[in-house]
């Protein structure tokens, strides 16, 4: 089974207690800018820079942390000034459990792997820092449920520490409201329920037999216009959880091990979103194969560069509106 390939959105800011921000203005989440410093001048130095700095000095080589069994590496690193943008992969992957490597299509011979090999998954990185603004923009691509957000911000840390010692670094997480607000009014056409649960135990065993493992999805066009608000998606971290049809549904589907999907149109414009998840720790805007062409399972790297350059289109327009 395929992974699923999604993107996690973070706001960046560095604070220094001793900073006296001159411009009178407020943060996304209405904080005053006072001790946030701003991104492109943090005591002389741009944090775009920095960010350039300590990847490349890791870059195209391997990196081990010990303690947490895992290995990485970053490549790929392009950084485009006249855009404040730098992006890039972090290949990750945990070593300490030996398994057998079979080829699905039986065309290579099976191997062991050892305890002491990895198997590194590659994880795309896009990071826009403004100038004259105390807000970056931060999107980790998650394969499945591998991330890179957490090794990357432990990692830097101690990197930019030498640079500004003193100074708070923070990686803040946005939530779809944050920054889907508009697309509450979206209208539903279709829900895919992917590893749907409906036929017995005995006609699954003999479809395994007869085809091996497989996925089974269904997919719902929908002639009622609910909106995508109806699914609860704007409000994972509430206890009043909306009593509407479709998010109950979406909760059982959940509860048999599904997952399910939504296709939503606003303004001749479609997105597909993850429906459920309700308890999820992060946002995970889906990387829909509509939107971004894949090749062998991976998203395309164009098509990766040019979403999130959408992405963080769409996440500028918000947060840059509170003066």
């Amino acid at each position: 089974m395929e992974q699923q390939h999604s993107v996690s959105p973070y706001i960046i800011r560095c604070y220094d207690p001793k900073y006296e921000n001159s411009h009178n203005r407020f943060l996304f989440d209405k904080k005053h800018c006072g001790n946030y410093m701003l991104l492109d001048d943090l005591k002389g130095l741009d944090l775009l820079t920095i960010f350039h700095d300590f990847l490349s000095s890791i870059s195209d080589q391997d990196h081990s942390i010990k303690e947490q069994k895992t290995l990485f590496r970053v490549h790929g690193l392009k950084v485009v000034p006249e855009k404040r943008v730098i992006y890039g992969y972090i290949d990750k992957g945990d070593w300490g459990t030996p398994a057998r490597i079979q080829d699905s299509w039986g065309q290579k011979e099976p191997y062991n792997m050892s305890h002491t090999e990895a198997m590194m998954v590659s994880h795309f990185f896009y990071f826009y820092i403004p100038q004259d603004r105390e807000e970056g923009i931060c999107l980790f691509e998650n394969v499945g449920n591998s991330g890179i957000k957490t090794l990357f911000s432990e990692y830097f840390n101690a990197f930019y520490k030498k640079y500004l010692p003193g100074r708070k670094l923070k990686i803040l997480p946005l939530q779809h409201g944050e920054i889907y607000e508009e697309w509450k009014k979206a209208i539903a056409k279709s829900i895919k329920v992917i590893n749907f649960k409906h036929i017995t135990d005995d006609m699954t065993d003999q479809m395994k037999s007869s085809f091996g493992e497989y996925e089974e999805t269904i997919e719902l066009k929908l002639k009622k216009p609910f909106n995508l608000q109806d699914f609860n998606i704007f409000n994972k971290f509430s206890g009043e959880l909306k009593d509407s049809l479709p998010s109950k549904m979406v909760a059982l589907w959940e509860e048999e091990g599904s997952k399910v999907r939504g296709e939503f149109y606003l303004n001749g414009k479609k997105k597909v979103f993850q429906l459920g998840n309700i308890k999820s720790a992060r946002c995970e805007l889906l990387i829909d194969e509509t939107e971004v062409a894949f090749d062998d399972g991976i998203p395309n790297h164009e098509g990766l560069v040019a979403y999130c350059q959408n992405i963080t289109e769409d996440i500028k327009r918000r947060i840059y509106n509170y003066g």
